[in-house]
């Protein structure tokens, strides 16, 4: 079975996906073409670790 990526309204041809960041681990993702949708505030999951929600355009 082939994984879909969560996917948000973009361009035409492009998807958008979407992923929780480590709160330690952001950067580096960034740095790889991720960004940052919106207001960015560090959400805390049930499990007691924080992450930050990240998105890029891929074709």
């Amino acid at each position: 079975m082939q994984k879909t990526p969560d996917t948000l309204s973009a361009a035409p041809g492009l998807v958008t996906e979407v992923t929780y960041a480590p709160r330690g681990q952001f950067l580096a993702l960034l740095l790889d073409g991720w960004r940052l949708p919106f207001v960015v505030e560090p959400m805390q999951g049930h499990h007691g670790h924080h992450s930050i929600l990240m998105e890029r355009d891929t074709p």
